[in-house]
């Protein structure tokens, strides 16, 4: 039999699913509130943008300004043509003949010849007060052209009728008024502008007339094959003093030779300051008679040289064997003083000597001051040359990318150890006892005090030693001798036995005393530096620089050295005073120990909070002790007995996270201020110029880059950290190990692209005083000087957008 089914009863059937879609009523009121919300965000972003053009006063009615555009448009054209080459230029006259009043028989306006500019002026003759209009063609774009009036006078006289700039299409339009010059012969309408001179194919020589005597003289000595060779300087006109007397100053402002004549006298002021004239035996050698002189002759050496005359002058005429020494001078001296076409000067030396940057200075007998300065030699210049303009911006970016670089330098060097210390991840797990951590607090001011006097003593020690080259040279090599017997004596590498308390306390004499040699050795070497620097400046020429880089390095070795001794002196002491704590633990039971925490923690603190007061005291100058001094005291004491009543219960102290805190927040301060505003103290500090830039820029960097250097600590991987530490390794060996290995190439990054920023923030800060092309930007921008200025944002683009190329591919070879 077949069951047949049957339908399911109403009751039997199973609930329908609810039904996801909201009723349209709720529906409507979501459409309803977003489009409020957006309405609302609207409004919102509406009021904020008013706000922001009141704020920012946008206005738009001086844009109308026809002044304005007009500024605005000689900028930018000054700012499109950057001052980076000199022509030098000559007057160019075009004149037409012009007649006040009209003759008889009109004249007849000259044809004009087609080549380079004309003008012409419509009608040719006019009336007094009659207008005439002058039109010209052939001048270059924009070219300033002169328009004079010049008149029939027995004197050289000219009106000046206006400056007119050349259209587009090099043509100029004036009308001018005529004066009441009347003439029966005509007169002139000259248009005067500025030719340049020579051309890159062919450049010319431009003579200045620098000693303003009349003469061109050469920038050296003549060529004179086996002789000595001379040149004769005819002085300008100025009155000469007598008494009195000239020195001969070198390119380097030093004084070569210094000559009297009258009475003897002492030069005050000046390159000659502090020396005593030599006397050439008459009052005034530029009051002889025409072609009368004085010589110097004999002598073995310059100062030696007897002075002869008055006689017959012969400037030019030299006999070597009379010179002083009998030989040709290896620099130029003043040989000869009389007159020739007039009052002159002889300053012989080697053939082809260049005289360029000497300069004779005039002395009064009577107070020793200078009075006139005259330049050996002329300006003599090529037509077109790269602009001094160009030569200077060269200069100032260089100085840019080298102080960028320092800066970068210094703050790497910093930079490095500091940001282990703001690495939350190698911070976390430090703790000590609070045994331990009082008494290195209490250690580490007498560190800082024991290392600064074994400085100051080493110091003095020094000073005599290194007076004498041959015991510096000594001392150089036996004290490094002595110092490695003493360590190995200090520190064997094989303990046999325990040693006992007396050779323990050998042995921390030996150390002492290597600490001690090692101050000395650093004193002698920052001396050696010095002299050493200060004998290649003068033996090396155009390199001297490297003489002054081996010489700042030694005055930076000076300054250094003390405070490397305090941090030496306070780590020994610290670590001597964490040595003893963890003695005292193994020693002493730990209900004793606790009792102690609480004296030496309260102490400790104590002492921490005098030091931040101080602080406070030198930056307010509050002149209040009880706020200064006694209130910190009584709160750090309160947190040392907190720190020690704590320490009852757990057995030691975590001062990770608080030097870590710490860290961060100088790091965060010192990044918040811009090295603009940096830059300013160092000026005051230092003075103006590029160190201050500097020490500003390294400043900023170092606070940068221990922010990312930490932040990069922070996210390597534990698993290497882990791994070392199972090995029973310190902290020190899991840093070097497991964590440096990991942060190197970041770190290389990172440094590149600091170097990047610090040569663009290196622009700027040049206008508050710190060196760099800033500095020179800044003074032309004041100055209005706008094609001077492009040159200089020419040149920082160009550095910019090569040091953003260069440090881009360094990363992706090293990195």
């Amino acid at each position: 039999m077949v069951e047949t089914a049957r339908p399911p009863t109403t009751a039997e059937q199973p609930p329908e699913p609810p039904s996801e879609t909201p009723p349209p009523d709720d529906e409507g009121r979501k459409r309803r509130r977003r489009a409020v919300k957006l309405v609302i965000a609207l409004l919102a972003g509406f009021v904020v943008y008013a706000f922001a053009f009141s704020a920012t006063n946008v206005r738009l009615d001086e844009i109308q300004s026809e002044t304005r555009r007009v500024q605005l448009f000689r900028i930018l054209r000054a700012l499109a043509k950057p001052d980076l080459i000199t022509y030098d230029t000559e007057d160019q006259i075009i004149s037409v003949p012009f007649f006040v009043p009209c003759p008889a028989t009109p004249p007849v306006p000259p044809a004009p010849s087609g080549e380079g500019p004309t003008i012409t002026v419509n009608p040719a003759c006019a009336a007094p007060g009659d207008t005439v209009t002058i039109t010209g063609s052939g001048f270059e774009p924009e070219e300033t052209v002169a328009l004079e009036f010049v008149p029939r006078s027995e004197f050289a006289i000219t009106l000046p009728i206006g400056r007119v700039a050349a259209g587009p299409d090099g043509t100029i339009v004036a009308e001018y008024e005529v004066p009441d010059r009347v003439a029966d012969e005509p007169q002139e309408i000259r248009a005067t502008v500025k030719v340049p001179i020579g051309s890159w194919t062919n450049r010319v020589e431009v003579w200045t007339d620098t000693n303003e005597n009349g003469t061109r003289d050469p920038k050296r000595l003549p060529d004179a094959a086996g002789t000595a060779a001379a040149q004769t300087l005819l002085l300008p006109d100025f009155p000469i003093r007598s008494p009195g007397g000239v020195a001969l100053v070198d390119d380097t402002g030093n004084a070569r030779q210094f000559l009297g004549w009258g009475e003897s006298f002492e030069a005050t002021k000046g390159a000659a300051a502090g020396r005593t004239a030599q006397a050439i035996g008459v009052d005034d050698p530029f009051a002889l008679d025409p072609n009368q002189s004085v010589r110097a002759v004999g002598g073995a050496t310059l100062e030696e040289a007897t002075w002869q005359g008055p006689g017959p002058a012969d400037f030019g005429t030299i006999d070597v064997e009379e010179l002083p020494g009998g030989r040709v001078p290896a620099d130029p001296f003043i040989d000869e003083l009389g007159v020739a076409d007039g009052p002159a000067v002889e300053v012989v030396g080697p053939p082809g000597e260049s005289l360029q940057g000497w300069k004779l200075v005039f002395y009064d007998g009577d107070d020793g001051t200078q009075y006139k300065s005259v330049v050996l030699a002329d300006q003599i210049d090529l037509s077109p040359r790269i602009s001094d303009n160009a030569k200077d911006t060269w200069d100032k970016i260089v100085e840019t990318v080298m102080l960028a670089l320092l800066a970068t330098t210094v703050g790497l060097i910093l930079a490095v150890p500091l940001s282990f210390f703001a690495a939350r991840n190698l911070m976390r797990d430090i703790a000590t006892p609070l045994v331990n951590l009082s008494l290195t607090l209490l250690a580490l001011p007498v560190g800082v005090v024991v290392g600064t006097e074994f400085s100051r003593w080493m110091r003095a020690l020094s000073a005599p030693l290194s007076a004498n080259a041959a015991v510096t040279l000594v001392a150089a090599v036996v004290i490094p001798y002595l110092m490695v017997r003493a360590l190995r004596a200090a520190l064997p590498e094989v303990e046999e036995e325990a040693p006992s308390l007396t050779r323990r306390a050998g042995r921390a004499v030996l150390l002492v005393a290597v600490g001690l040699a090692l101050l000395l050795e650093l004193y002698l070497i920052s001396r050696f530096f010095i002299q050493s620097g200060m004998a290649a400046r003068a033996a090396l020429g155009p390199l001297r620089f490297l003489g002054e880089f081996i010489q700042k390095l030694g005055e930076i070795m000076e300054v250094v050295i003390p405070v490397l001794a305090a941090i030496f002196g306070a780590g020994v002491l610290a670590n001597l005073a964490g040595r003893f704590g963890y003695l005292m633990r193994s020693r002493i039971p730990r209900r004793v120990i606790a009792l102690i925490d609480f004296p030496l923690a309260a102490a400790a603190w104590a002492m921490v909070g005098v030091g931040v007061g101080a602080a406070v005291e030198w930056f307010g100058q509050f002149r209040n002790p009880t706020a200064t001094f006694w209130i910190p005291a009584v709160v750090g004491g309160l947190y040392g007995l907190f720190l020690a009543a704590r320490a009852t219960r757990r057995d030691s102290v975590g001062i990770g996270l608080t030097i870590y805190y710490i860290a961060r927040t100088v790091f965060n301060a010192l990044r918040s201020v811009e090295p603009l505003v940096m830059v300013i103290v160092f000026v005051v500090w230092v003075g103006i110029g590029p160190f201050a830039g500097a020490l500003a820029l390294a400043l900023h960097t170092t606070a940068a880059l221990a922010k990312l250097y930490s932040e990069q600590v922070e996210s390597i991987s534990h698993g290497p950290i882990e791994a070392i530490r199972a090995t029973g390794a310190t902290r020190m060996q899991t840093i070097v190990y497991a964590v440096v290995p990991q942060i190197v190439p970041p770190y290389i990054s990172f440094t590149m692209y600091r170097w990047d920023i610090n040569v663009r923030m290196s622009t700027i800060i040049g206008f508050a005083g710190g060196g760099g092309i800033g500095f020179l930007l800044q003074q032309n921008i004041n100055l209005l000087q706008y094609r001077a200025a492009a040159a200089q944002m020419l040149a920082i683009a160009i550095v910019v957008a090569t040091m953003d190329y260069v440090s881009s591919r360094l990363r992706e070879r090293v990195v």
